[in-house]
């Protein structure tokens, strides 16, 4: 890794931040922004979807941001953490040349599930309702009900 020294800090406690520690800070902070940055976006298709005449009322500029505040607050919030943890070595991080990976030792299990799971979850429910609302007005415009078309 050509940029590696580039990465290299002193610790609170004076020990070398390694690329490891760099590399683990901007990995946690991406992944959890990858799927943090999709709920506003599922959101805006939802609105569209399930409100499409209240849509230009509930999605303006002061709505945009207020979505952007608070999907980057917590993602901010998180790097700050990832940063002060590691560097003053509540949480050590390991790396293991002979696989080329770094491991986490005392992996802290709620950031998968609050940054990760909870997201997804969301969105999954979002776009399962759109589907369902989908559904439900394709067989109003033909004519039928949803149950009726159920029972035969």
């Amino acid at each position: 890794m050509a940029a590696s020294p580039l990465f290299v800090g002193v610790s609170k406690k004076g020990e070398i931040l390694d690329w490891c520690h760099i590399y683990t800070i901007i990995g946690n902070t991406v992944w959890s922004a990858s799927i943090l940055v999709l709920i506003p976006l599922t959101l805006d298709r939802f609105l569209a979807i399930v409100f499409p005449f209240r849509y230009k009322s509930l999605v303006n500029k002061e709505t945009s941001r207020a979505f952007s505040v608070i999907i980057w607050l917590p993602l901010i919030g998180l790097l700050i953490y990832d940063i002060v943890t590691y560097s003053t070595g509540h949480t050590k991080i390991v790396h293991q040349p002979e696989f080329h990976r770094c491991v986490i030792e005392n992996e802290r299990y709620y950031q998968p599930i609050v940054f990760l799971l909870a997201p997804f979850i969301l969105i999954i429910l979002m776009y399962s309702t759109m589907l369902y609302f989908v559904i439900k007005q394709g067989w109003r415009a033909r004519g039928c009900s949803l149950s009726h078309q159920r029972s035969s």
